[in-house]
Parts: C-alpha cells; structure tokens; sequence
C-alpha cells in the first residue's frame, strides 16, 4: 500500500467521529464516500489516479444528496420550532396563575342606588404562582402571589 492510500484510509478513519449537527453530519457523510471512491479508484489499473478522482468526487455528490435528503435541516428546525410553541404556550406565566381570592371593592359609602348603573365597581384579585426571578447576577427570588388591584371606573355604554 502506497503513502497515498495509507493517508487517505487514515483520514477517512478519523472522520468517523459522531457529528452532530447537520453540517457536520453532511461533511462527515462527504468525507467518508470521497475517501471510500477514491480507494476504489486506485483499484483499477489504467490511470488509478483520474479513477480515483472522478470516483471520489462523484461519491461526495451522491452523498451530499443524500444527506441533505434524508437529514433535512428544514424539517429540524420545524420541528424544534414547534417544541418551543408549545413549551412557552405550557409554561407562560399566564397559564401558570391561579386565581386565590378576589372580591368587589366598594367605597367608603354605598353608592346610591340611581348611580349603581353608572359605576363598574373596581375589585382586587389574588393570584397563586410558583415562578423564579433573577434578581442580580448570583440571586434569584421566588414569587408566590400577584396581587391585582381594579380600580371603580365608570361604565362607558351610558
């Protein structure tokens, strides 16, 4: 076996590392077929260097192809897209609230019955979480209640 093909299978074989992603896996999938045609190439007795060549060559095309085929970067994407959709719509601090206490405030006075129709009493709600935030660079806080205060407004259909 000559230095050349020594070299060619030792490459071949250091490229059998696991690649990850799906440029990685595409060049690793390019790497090992141009390696595996031209090894093929060598094999054929007139002119092993331009079989080894064109083999190779055409070897990495078909596999870059292919990979992009079968691997589709789209469809990753797609897909972790879709997962982030439904873990913020799962985990959004809207869903998260849970509704404790709440009740109609009133004045200081009851209103008068001929103005009740006017004014949208304003009332408070309690809301339970269980929600961490970072406060500073080496502190989180933990937050368990919201408290909402609505204030009396006057209706707007009179």
């Amino acid at each position: 076996m000559n230095a050349s093909k020594l070299v060619l299978l030792s490459g071949v074989i250091l490229l059998q590392a696991c690649a990850h992603t799906t440029k990685g896996k595409l060049y690793q999938n390019m790497a090992l077929s141009a390696g595996a045609g031209a090894l093929i190439g060598q094999t054929h007795r007139d002119y092993p260097n331009t079989y080894s060549f064109s083999l190779a060559s055409a070897a990495a095309a078909l596999a870059a192809l292919l990979t992009i085929h079968f691997q589709d970067p789209d469809k990753e994407v797609k897909k972790i897209r879709e997962e982030m959709a439904l873990l913020k719509s799962v985990y959004s601090p809207e869903k998260l609230e849970k509704q404790v206490a709440g009740r109609p405030l009133v004045f200081g006075n009851e209103i008068l019955e001929s103005y009740k129709k006017m004014i949208v009493p304003g009332e408070y709600r309690i809301y339970s979480i269980d929600r961490w935030v970072p406060e500073g660079e080496n502190r989180l806080v933990h937050q368990d209640k919201i408290i909402e205060l609505i204030p009396p407004s006057l209706r707007a259909d009179r």
